[in-house]
């Protein structure tokens, strides 16, 4: 439990979204490693709304830089000039995508070792889950949380 707190507080200093994604990865591992029976059903909880939150931070991320992304193009066009800084806005996009893929791992791997206690969760997950599906943008982390809800929660994965 200690380590998670240190992870979360982590989480809360950092927002370099490769160290990010490393540190949700990490997470994963150790809540997989430490299995059922340790966490409580109210950190749980806890757990996963922190985890939407630093999710809908990456969001709000990747949303700010297409923006400034947009704007930049729109500039070099009228002024003639190539457009350079395309592969680091790219890569950058690249980073939060994985740090969303990651913290959904983080999930996942709750779901896994503590199933009943996410129940609570579901409604939440299910809104989640239809607002990035409906998207072609995070389409795919929407994917990997309807199939870890499936895997790990069977028949109960239904709201």
């Amino acid at each position: 439990r200690e380590s998670l707190k240190n992870c979360f507080a982590l989480l809360d200093q950092t927002k370099d979204a490769e160290n990010l994604a490393q540190t949700a990865s990490g997470m994963a591992e150790c809540i997989k490693n430490a299995g059922g029976g340790i966490l409580r059903p109210e950190e749980i909880t806890l757990m996963v709304g922190k985890i939407f939150a630093f999710m809908d931070q990456s969001l709000a991320r990747t949303e700010s830089g297409e923006k400034l992304k947009a704007d930049h193009k729109k500039k070099n066009a009228v002024a003639g000039l190539a457009d350079d800084d395309d592969d680091n806005e790219d890569e950058d996009q690249n980073e939060e995508e994985q740090l969303r893929r990651n913290f959904e791992e983080v999930l996942g791997s709750i779901m896994e070792v503590a199933p009943a206690e996410f129940l609570p969760c579901l409604p939440t997950c299910a809104e989640r889950l239809r607002q990035w599906v409906s998207t072609q943008q995070h389409k795919v982390v929407g994917l990997y949380l309807g199939c870890d809800l499936v895997n790990h929660l069977k028949e109960q994965s239904e709201p």
